[in-house]
């Protein structure tokens, strides 16, 4: 068990799993103990939790392209393209917003009424 920390990436990700399980926890638990849930809630638009997840988002980007740099492969270009995609349709709401317009513009009906 104690080899799985030698490594600083390893050690790296069991923070970072470490830390969303504490988000998830106190997602569950604030609203039961009568404390507002709002910035541990994972519901909630820029909350701490949504945060964390593009500051991760943005780290995983920042190394893809650092070793497409390094590596001088292309792969992993297209790698940190699509992370950074992600993100910023996270933080922006692109399909949310293009669907929107999109529903609107061709009058769409939701499917179910």
């Amino acid at each position: 068990m104690l080899n799985l920390f030698r490594t600083p990436s390893n050690r790296l990700l069991f923070l970072l799993l470490i830390t969303d399980m504490v988000f998830v926890v106190m997602h569950i638990v604030l609203p039961r103990l009568g404390c507002d849930p709002f910035l541990f809630s994972l519901q909630a638009d820029l909350g701490l939790s949504e945060i964390f997840q593009y500051v991760k988002e943005f780290w995983i980007v920042i190394l893809l392209v650092m070793v497409a740099i390094g590596q001088r492969k292309w792969v992993y270009g297209s790698w940190a393209c699509l992370f950074l995609y992600l993100l910023l349709d996270d933080s922006l709401q692109i399909h949310e917003n293009l669907g929107v317009c999109l529903a609107e513009h061709f009058t769409l009906e939701p499917l179910l009424g």
